[in-house]
């Protein structure tokens, strides 16, 4: 079974001064994780890891609790691969924004009622940091050796986590930042009070929502297409229950028969690529849906066993891949196992075996139409991947 990158944790470290029992935990980390993983240092050396920790060990007693998990974060991104990392907190607070990268800007897409004003904005600075130089320094907490939408997939969490801005330096205080913003009005500085997780509820700038950004809670969900009602529309972002969900959509076929469907797992972040495999895929097959009647979108959130069953779509059903690359190279270190550091209870997940699912190594999962997300159409409410399909098959 392949799971997500979760950067969260029922742990509840703040911002107080480390525990004495920090170099217990150090020790267990750097002595546990090379014996677990299925090959540690497939990027860093041992001397590397090793220097690390040791840098590590000797800071400890400058160090705050926030502070040291993320120089393990670090330290676990060196390792390289997307499921070896810490979880991070579920304390951790955010600012009251919502961030997203298109392309090299950074913007804010959604906001707390108070911060309204700044959605759209694209931000040129966080605290006293140019947003170019925030990203690289960000970068460092993320896994080294994945591909590039890896990257874009989770540094909208990373740059609004205000534990995570402060241990690497981008914010000089723990309950807030200064952020610079170029807005339709001109470039604006607001201070942003970091909030707990719960507590952000942003509006959101489109007048409309498209498909993909509906029913948010819902984990497996389908109607028809309403702009060419031919096609079915279906969205796959988790793996629970999946049984029951796949015989439902096999019903609702059953009876529609629609001539095409669209399976959506740009927001799948993994779980058991085997049940796609047993439980829909030669269900489809055998009821016609191959070829030119399935088409996959997928984004660089499609992680893991989603980045598996695209392939998967693809190989065993012909299907059109359409979107942005999953986030996860299909050749790596993946099928993670997690430990549990004896003081903090800080989780630490490791990879435990490595998958070839392409017989060429490649950065990334490459769709038949790649399509980039764009500002413009998250603003106005569009999905340029279903358009896309939509043209295609001339229903729009």
């Amino acid at each position: 079974m392949l799971v997500a990158v979760l950067i969260a944790s029922t742990a509840t470290l703040g911002a107080q001064r480390g525990p004495t029992n920090w170099s217990e935990d150090v020790a267990f980390f750097a002595r546990e994780l090379p014996k677990r993983h299925a090959n540690a240092f497939h990027r860093i050396t041992r001397e590397q890891f090793a220097d690390a920790v040791k840098r590590l060990q000797d800071d400890l007693p400058s160090l705050q609790d926030h502070q040291v998990a993320i120089r393990l974060l670090q330290i676990t991104a060196q390792v390289g691969d997307g499921h070896t990392y810490v979880r991070l907190p579920a304390t951790y607070r955010v600012l009251p924004v919502v961030l997203n990268l298109f392309g090299d800007d950074v913007r804010i897409v959604g906001a707390n009622e108070e911060h309204r004003g700044l959605i759209g904005g694209r931000i040129v600075s966080i605290g006293a940091m140019p947003i170019a130089r925030a990203i690289e320094v960000a970068k460092t907490t993320l896994s080294q050796d994945e591909n590039p939408w890896f990257a874009l997939a989770n540094l909208p969490g990373t740059l609004s986590r205000i534990e995570t801005l402060h241990a690497l330096g981008i914010a000089t205080s723990f309950d807030g930042v200064d952020i610079s913003v170029e807005t339709s009005e001109g470039t604006v500085t607001r201070t942003l009070r970091a909030i707990p997780r719960e507590q952000l509820q942003p509006v959101a700038p489109a007048p409309r929502l498209p498909l993909y950004r509906t029913r948010a809670a819902e984990r497996f969900w389908f109607e028809p297409i309403a702009e060419d009602s031919r096609g079915l529309y279906i969205a796959f972002k988790g793996y629970d229950d999946f049984g029951k969900s796949a015989r439902a959509l096999l019903a609702a076929i059953d009876a529609r028969k629609p001539d095409y469907v669209v399976i959506d797992i740009r927001q799948n972040g993994g779980g058991d690529f085997t049940k796609p495999r047993e439980q829909l895929i030669p269900q489809l097959k055998q009821r016609g849906y191959s070829g030119n009647r399935i088409y996959v979108i997928t984004g660089r959130r499609t992680f893991s066993a989603a980045m598996v069953n695209a392939i998967d779509f693809r190989d065993l059903l012909g299907a059109t891949l359409v979107g942005e690359p999953p986030g996860e190279k299909p050749n790596s270190y993946q099928e993670n196992d997690a430990m549990e550091l004896p003081r903090s209870k800080l989780v630490v997940s490791y990879s435990t075996r490595y998958y070839k699912f392409l017989k060429q190594d490649a950065d990334a999962v490459m769709p038949d139409q790649l399509i980039v997300p764009t500002w413009e159409a998250f603003r106005d409410g569009r999905d340029e991947p279903l358009e896309w399909i939509l043209k295609k098959r001339g229903g729009a």
